[in-house]
């Protein structure tokens, strides 16, 4: 997939995880259009700390935009923070972020919601407003999915209701909605396609799963997601990003597709 209605879908290096950032931006380039890495998101799946790649990746690329996502590496700092983390580890580690971004010229930076260690929604959305203090220009926060005891922060449709009146900025994962819809056995699709359509949404991430495990699976790889044609509601000012595993061995890749023909699927909702 490269282009959704009138949009460009880009490339996210999450795409090659365990290469290096160079590394897996060169295969990027070889496979994918000069528009789809027009501007790419650099993510903790790849090896290295990116302060370090970043100039190289630059040079190599000029004409890419490139933007961090979640905990990726950064020289010097821990790397298992999300919106969820607080202290002084934590706000180094973003004031860190925040400026590196900046020198990239980016404009968005988005991270995983977290756990609520019983903590209320509005402290999520309170540290996203902090959070985009600090980094001088637009956080989104990326919602989760069920998991066993309930640990994250946005794993419900519910939650999703109230991130959407909250007015916070998000990045909106639909192969993550398509394991709410599966695991509560409804898909929503009006309230998903309002996700989408709010100028609240900032990035939204494309990839396959089963609905029980976030198998990061090429589109193709399986039957069309419930979600697919609610992606004309896409708001003008969101980027799209394509996180599908592009090296995934036959193998792995044959279990994945064996996994998704046999999953059940949701409900419909209006």
């Amino acid at each position: 997939m490269n282009m959704v209605g009138s949009k460009i879908v880009y490339q996210t290096l999450g795409s090659y995880p365990g290469m290096p950032f160079e590394s897996a931006m060169t295969m990027a380039s070889e496979r994918h259009s000069p528009a789809e890495i027009q501007h790419v998101q650099l993510c903790p799946q790849n090896y290295g700390c990116v302060d370090e790649a970043i100039d190289s990746l630059r040079a190599a690329f000029p004409q890419t935009r490139f933007r961090l996502h979640a905990n990726v590496r950064i020289s010097g700092h821990d790397r298992h923070f999300d919106a969820s983390s607080e202290g002084l580890a934590a706000d180094a580690y973003f004031r860190a972020l925040g400026a590196l971004s900046a020198s990239m010229g980016a404009q968005v930076y988005t991270l995983h919601a977290g756990t609520h260690q019983g903590r209320p929604l509005k402290r999520l959305f309170d540290r996203i407003a902090w959070l985009e203090d600090c980094i001088g220009h637009r956080v989104g926060v990326e919602g989760h999915y069920p998991a066993k005891g309930n640990p994250y922060w946005l794993s419900s449709w519910a939650e999703y209701a109230e991130l959407l009146t909250s007015r916070t900025a998000f990045a909106l994962d639909l192969s993550h909605l398509h394991i709410v819809a599966c695991r509560s056995g409804r898909a929503e699709k009006g309230l998903t396609a309002e996700l989408l359509a709010s100028d609240a949404c900032v990035e939204v991430h494309l990839s396959a799963n089963d609905g029980v495990h976030d198998l990061h699976a090429r589109l193709d790889d399986g039957p069309e997601p419930w979600w697919m044609p609610l992606l004309d509601r896409i708001q003008p000012a969101s980027d799209v990003f394509y996180e599908g595993n592009e090296i995934r061995s036959s193998l792995s890749a044959a279990s994945v597709r064996e996994r998704m023909r046999r999953a059940v699927a949701p409900v419909i909702a209006a």
